[in-house]
């Protein structure tokens, strides 16, 4: 794994994205606190085992994901022989969600630029 991916997993595990449930003092900013992904859920790391998208890209690289701890690689059954897939999936997850943030979302696809974003982690 390289080293960004590592640094986005650690992120990660701390809970440190730019998301609108940890940013609530931008709150009057007019962002949306919705998921950019799927825009059903809140925007926040919690959310992502619950996002569709996220759901259909795990299911796509064969992981099997139901939760929090099963996101991040935690369970048990899963450490630490999945942590490198997981690690460089959540990566194409922090881009992909980066991208859209900063680009109007109706330009993108969501799951196919996270695949997009996961083949060239792995390029």
């Amino acid at each position: 794994m390289s080293p960004s991916v590592h640094i986005v997993y650690i992120r990660t595990f701390l809970n440190g994205w730019i998301a609108a449930r940890r940013m609530r003092f931008l709150a009057e900013s007019g962002l949306s606190d919705r998921c950019v992904l799927c825009h059903r859920g809140m925007d926040s790391i919690e959310h992502l085992p619950h996002c569709i998208i996220i759901k259909e890209f795990y299911r796509h690289l064969g992981i099997n994901m139901h939760n929090l701890e099963s996101f991040l690689a935690l369970e048990q059954r899963q450490f630490p022989e999945m942590l490198p897939a997981i690690a460089e999936a959540i990566a194409a997850i922090y881009l992909a969600r980066n991208a859209i943030m900063h680009s109007p979302s109706n330009l993108f696809n969501p799951l196919e630029l996270v695949i997009q974003m996961h083949v060239q982690l792995n390029g």
